[in-house]
């Protein structure tokens, strides 16, 4: 396995490790009955209640407290369904990327140019940096390896009127570089 450069993917945050991080602390009661360990225990001198009657406070707490807690859960899964990439469009084989093209890469808004030959190969320049690799298609769906240093990812394709533009995604996360044909 390569190792991880940096701490990139240590940083970034889990959906799911949110989403399980926040369901113990909004216990939902149902049918207006919380949970054993949220109740309070009724004094011995106050009368039973009828099925749908509240005490003030259990009303208010679902309201209050829960209510805000449910929010917060409901952002957290929006937000996590927006974080879907968008799928582009299907590459049978490489052939259909093949070409010069340029346009820029981040961290650093640098020009960037990316040369694909249809039997494969790769040359991309950015900066003073200059690497050399492979593209490969599975699927519908093509990735890249290039080196000096390791840089591997995937290439999604957009064809939008006519237009057409590559995304290439770093696994690693030290760049990302959407380029049109030159």
């Amino acid at each position: 396995m390569v190792p991880v450069r940096g701490s990139a993917l240590r940083n970034r945050p889990s959906c799911v490790t949110m989403i399980v991080g926040m369901a113990p602390q909004a216990p939902a009661p149902i049918d207006d009955v919380l949970p054993a360990w949220a109740q309070a225990v009724p004094a011995a001198s106050e009368p039973p209640r009828a099925k749908g009657a509240s005490k003030g406070g259990r009303r208010q707490w679902l309201l209050g407290r829960g209510g805000v807690l449910l929010a917060a859960m409901l952002a957290v899964v929006a937000g996590c369904a927006s974080m879907q990439p968008e799928a582009g469009a299907p590459i049978a084989d490489v052939g259909v990327i093949a070409g010069k093209w340029a346009g820029t890469m981040t961290p650093g808004d640098l020009p960037f140019y990316l040369t694909i030959n249809p039997g494969g190969t790769l040359t991309a320049a950015w900066g003073s940096n200059m690497a050399w690799g492979t593209v490969t298609t599975r699927g519908g769906k093509a990735s890249f390896e290039m080196q000096p240093g390791l840089y591997e990812g995937s290439i999604r394709l957009f064809e939008d009127g006519g237009t057409r533009r590559l995304v290439l995604n770093d696994l690693w996360a030290s760049f990302n570089a959407r380029v049109v044909p030159e």
